[in-house]
């Protein structure tokens, strides 16, 4: 990010990782989080993410750092506007041309942030997805559900016709 003015999105508070059977500290308390370890699927350190308009960077992730090790589950909680979905977004680099993002982002020891697009289609789909909490957001009515799935096989596993129907037949 650069030396514009930073102003914090109206409402925002900290996106906090917490892993299963934590309990979610105040907005305002820091507490560190240990290094991940060599079994850490996911490392994020020190993320921060700001969207630039008109001149003005607006900072909406300030700072969130979590690991995720083989095996466990981790939820990102917070409240509504709190940077959640633009923290996962920001893993595989989906956030847009205005947004601005620093620190380190590591998926299976590999960095993502400015990672290459290359880099970025061998992961998306194959090894990191979302599933959106909105379903109506998520899957178009207009269209039936083998179409829709059928394009993400196709474009992250280069199926496609009667190689997704034998591919299918063996999950």
């Amino acid at each position: 990010m650069s030396d514009q003015p930073v102003r914090p999105a109206a409402g925002a508070m900290p996106a906090v990782a917490e892993q299963h059977g934590g309990s979610m500290p105040g907005a305002s308390q820091a507490r560190p989080v240990p290094a991940p370890s060599t079994d850490a699927v996911l490392a994020v350190t020190d993320l921060r993410i700001g969207f630039r308009s008109e001149g003005v960077l607006t900072a909406a992730v300030k700072g969130v750092s979590f690991h995720i090790n083989r095996g466990e589950t981790v939820a990102l909680v917070g409240e509504s506007g709190s940077g959640k979905s633009i923290t996962a977004l920001s893993t595989v680099q989906l956030l847009g041309a205005s947004a601005e993002v620093q620190g380190s982002v590591k998926y299976a020891g590999r960095e993502m942030v400015g990672a290459s697009d290359r880099t970025l289609r061998e992961i998306r789909g194959n090894d990191i997805s979302f599933i959106f909490q909105e379903p109506m957001t998520s899957l178009n009515p207009l269209h039936t559900l083998e179409k829709q799935l059928s394009e993400s096989l196709a474009l992250h596993q280069g199926l496609s016709g009667a190689k997704r129907a034998r591919g299918s037949s063996s999950c």
